[in-house]
């Protein structure tokens, strides 16, 4: 470097030896910003633990919004089982129904044709 301070010369490709300058002022202010007065920092606690109350309470929102969800859940899911399992019974009172209902057709036709027989051989047996 030159005395002239306001001269730099030329550097070259790879500077080795190049005199290191002073860091820069946004450095400094940011290493004086690092400083805090006790009521800045008392500010600084105060905001902080509000920050953690709301987070804990925002929690606990949460998990009881989520036992709601479960609990109506596992209420839909109880109550469709039940549809279901009265769906299910219907439907097999009304195939016993049916079942039934053929035998009583079934064994009515026997009788009918029992009958018929009954009177074809009087009427064969008195002629």
């Amino acid at each position: 470097m030159c005395v002239n301070y306001e001269y730099n010369p030329p550097q070259g490709r790879f500077s080795i030896n190049k005199p290191r300058s002073p860091p820069h002022l946004y450095e400094f202010i940011d290493y004086i910003d690092l400083e805090q007065s006790p009521e800045d920092l008392m500010e600084l606690d105060h905001v902080a633990e509000q920050a953690r109350v709301s987070w804990r309470a925002a929690e606990v929102v949460g998990r009881i919004i989520e036992r709601s969800n479960l609990a109506r859940q596992e209420e839909e899911h109880c109550r469709k089982y039940e549809m279901e399992r009265k769906q299910r019974e219907r439907e097999t009172r009304m195939r016993v129904e049916e079942e039934r209902q053929r035998e009583m057709e079934t064994r009515e036709a026997e009788r009918e044709r029992m009958c018929e027989r009954a009177r074809r051989a009087r009427e064969h047996g008195d002629a």
